[in-house]
């Protein structure tokens, strides 16, 4: 019987379109796909996993382009603002703990992004706990990840259900025994927990 929803951020309770942000920035295809491939690729995976801090971001940027300084650090000083709430899957918190579920979130995250979402929305505080990927130097698909967040709220894996637009983190959790919602539709969050929930 599953006691305990667990969201992830990204295209799940928020959305963040690197490519659509770089372009509302720069105005400019190829300057958006050269920034696209140095950043939003595996050194983004990097920050999301705490190993570097916005800084250091800036720096590795201009290892790769040393002529865009003004145009890494507006885009570092910036970014965190393109990640919106998506308030219909939001409100899910609140209706769920309602009926009697814990709300837990397990997401990549970087700590700047962590930091602009508490001060502009409820939903961190608002949750039963969470796991953010740059507290534990960890990130998913990581199984450690999971198994982090079950030993610190003492929750039984079959007793959850893990909520994920990334396939690859959706199979993690079912090697744990997690239930799961793999996500490809943002809006289909609310149908699809009823569904897997068995709710009337």
């Amino acid at each position: 019987m599953v006691k305990n929803i667990i969201f992830d951020i990204g295209n799940v309770l928020a959305t963040f379109k690197p490519k659509d942000f770089l372009m509302d920035l720069f105005k400019n295809p190829t300057l958006v796909d050269q920034f696209f491939e140095v950043f939003f690729t595996k050194l983004w995976h990097e920050y999301d996993q705490g190993l570097y801090t916005k800084e250091q971001m800036v720096q590795k940027g201009l290892q790769k382009m040393p002529d865009q300084k003004e145009k890494i650090n507006k885009m570092m000083d910036v970014w965190t603002s393109y990640v919106v709430g998506i308030q219909e899957n939001l409100d899910l918190i609140q209706i769920y703990q309602k009926k009697g579920y814990k709300v837990f979130i397990l997401s990549n995250l970087p700590e700047d992004s962590y930091i602009y979402l508490k001060e502009h929305y409820d939903f961190i505080d608002q949750v039963d706990g969470g796991i953010y990927s740059y507290q534990l130097k960890l990130i998913k698909p990581d199984v450690k990840i999971f198994e982090a967040l079950l030993e610190k709220y003492g929750l039984n894996a079959n007793e959850c259900i893990f909520i994920d637009d990334t396939e690859v983190n959706i199979r993690a959790a079912e090697t744990l025994g997690f239930y799961t919602i793999w996500l490809k539709d943002h809006t289909q969050l609310a149908t699809l927990l009823k569904e897997n929930l068995n709710e009337v």
